[in-house]
């Protein structure tokens, strides 16, 4: 009996518990809020091509596999194609991270169920896409290694480097370049056995766990070509959207609320710590003589964290950081338990000091904050009553209209949701019900919202593309014989050379010869709506008559 009990209390139900009821409240309160129409709706665009049978890198511009199959299978599963559907198949995958991310915790870190569900409140808070949940699970593996470097757990690495790479190529390079250094360390420190014998099993799971990448190469006929043209492609040319880091020593302060200096302070000075707690943790493991494997967690930490420095700083920006940064919290968790039990109380209270200044300064500041307005406007409306009580019109307050997307009601800031509802006003007005129509630089997820069909493989215009790759997307706008384009020619980034016009000087030219520009006040700034000039001879264009057309 006593047996029984143990092994039921080994059992994981509180990391399950903690991670259902915070992705419930995500559910709750976040599922019906917000739309990305560039980076979400790229991938929006994509599942839903995928599950109509296209094939992502080669039928359309994407990012590996994985992803897209992951949420093509949840559409099939719920029966509906819409961004929320997507949203809960992103949550599937954030729950399976999260709980990795508790079992971590729970061996020998955290002894209670309130330490546990705290920790699992900052995990939330930081918690994002894809991204996190690969990151978060590449520390559950490390730390499986650690324990016991065992021969299956050695291939169990390996299997998951290979399928975290089917989901982006880049992470399973930090992934390999981590368990590789991992492997190594546990040979030099902690178990100096059978080193040749366990790389050869890591590098079968490897194999193994991109199987189904293997796959695709060898049954479908160009996803070899598309696949070395996108790596080619990622190592010349995609690497080339850097954003300068923002060191806490860059920003005006004067010119700042109290809000956004806390948030432009905060998020500097994790630019400055995370890089440096990793540095620091790392010389300590290599001059400790104590037992390693009782800092498990902390090693897994170091070496995942240290492999993503890259993709941190490829791209400076916020979202880049949120989505790296699970090491170095989970990191200052353990480290109290790495270390004497004098110090354990000051360590204790220090890094869960920081975590939490941290998460606030960061995450939860701002009055558009994606957690802190829903929870705020919900107080004020049921908690404290104003509004009249009215959970709608405290949205209002705080920015936010009703829309529907694709069938889906959500609540949307009232910029991007004029924006929406211009380009559905435009496109209604000036194209027939079934026209095709090409949309640049980034709004991908435009062609969902119209219920259209991008007419090129391009979907994402953001790096400068050869001559030939834009003769070949021409070639496709005349065999499709497209006669309307929504083109926006801003500076990304700020940055001139990023526009539409030089990245694509060659289709840009082509559009302006061949399309002529119709008069709208409905775009943005910088954008236009253009339609093909019909020469003598030529068919007329489809007619799109007020009675044919659909709203």
């Amino acid at each position: 009996m006593n047996w029984r009990f143990d092994r039921l209390r080994a059992l994981p139900f509180d990391a399950v518990l903690i991670a259902v009821v915070l992705l419930a409240i995500s559910r709750i309160f976040w599922s019906h809020i917000g739309i990305n129409v560039s980076d979400g709706g790229q991938l929006w665009y994509g599942t839903i091509q995928t599950a109509l049978g296209e094939v992502p890198v080669r039928d359309f511009q994407s990012y590996d596999p994985g992803r897209y199959y992951w949420g093509a299978l949840w559409f099939k599963i719920l029966g509906d194609d819409g961004i929320k559907s997507l949203g809960f198949s992103a949550l599937v995958f954030q729950f399976i991270g999260m709980v990795l991310g508790l079992l971590v915790l729970r061996r020998r870190i955290l002894k209670t169920w309130w330490a546990l569900a705290a920790a699992g409140l900052v995990i939330w808070i930081w918690l994002g896409g894809h991204e996190s949940v690969i990151i978060i699970s590449a520390i559950y593996f490390a730390v499986l290694l650690v324990e016991k470097p065992s021969n299956l757990r050695h291939f169990s690495a390996g299997a998951f480097v290979g399928i975290v790479a089917f989901f982006g190529r880049n992470h399973g390079l930090y992934s390999a370049v981590a368990f590789s250094a991992l492997i190594l360390f546990v040979w030099l420190r902690i178990d100096r056995r059978k080193l040749p014998v366990r790389l050869c099993l890591w590098l079968l799971g490897v194999i193994i766990g991109y199987l189904p990448m293997l796959v695709m190469i060898a049954l479908i006929p160009g996803f070899l070509h598309a696949v070395i043209e996108g790596i080619t492609f990622n190592l010349y040319v995609a690497r080339r959207l850097p954003l300068a880091v923002p060191w806490p020593w860059r920003p005006d302060y004067s010119h700042l609320s109290w809000e956004w200096s806390a948030l432009a302070f905060g998020y500097g000075m994790l630019y400055l710590l995370v890089p440096i707690s990793y540095i620091v943790a790392g010389i300590h493991l290599l001059t400790t003589r104590r037992d390693l494997r009782q800092k498990a967690v902390l090693i897994a930490c170091v070496f995942v964290g240290l492999a993503f420095l890259d993709y941190t700083f490829s791209r400076a920006s916020f979202a880049y950081m949120a989505t790296t940064i699970q090491p170095a919290l989970i990191g200052l968790m353990a480290i109290p338990a790495a270390f004497n039990q004098r110090y354990k109380r000051v360590l204790t209270i220090g890094a869960w000091a920081f975590i939490l200044l941290v998460s606030r300064a960061t995450v939860w500041t701002g009055r558009w904050s994606p957690y802190a307005g829903p929870v705020k406007a919900m107080v004020h409306a049921k908690v404290v009553e104003r509004y009249h009580g009215d959970y709608d019109l405290a949205y209002r307050e705080y920015g936010f209209v009703r829309t529907d997307i694709g069938g889906d009601d959500l609540w949307i800031d009232t910029a991007t949701a004029k924006t929406i509802d211009d380009v559905k006003k435009l496109v209604s007005q000036e194209l027939a019900p079934n026209e095709d129509v090409l949309i640049a630089p980034i709004w991908p997820g435009f062609y969902q919202i119209l219920h259209k069909k991008s007419p090129v493989w391009e979907i994402y215009f953001l790096f400068p593309q050869p001559r030939g790759k834009q003769e070949e997307m021409i070639a496709d706008l005349e065999r499709k014989n497209v006669n309307s384009a929504i083109i926006c020619n801003w500076p990304l980034d700020g940055r001139d050379d990023l526009r539409f016009s030089n990245t694509h000087a060659y289709m840009w030219q082509y559009l302006m010869e061949k399309f002529e520009h119709v008069d709208t006040d409905l775009l943005p700034a910088e954008c236009q709506l253009r339609q093909k000039i019909q020469r003598q001879g030529e068919m007329p264009r489809p007619d799109h008559s007020p009675a044919d057309v659909t709203h």
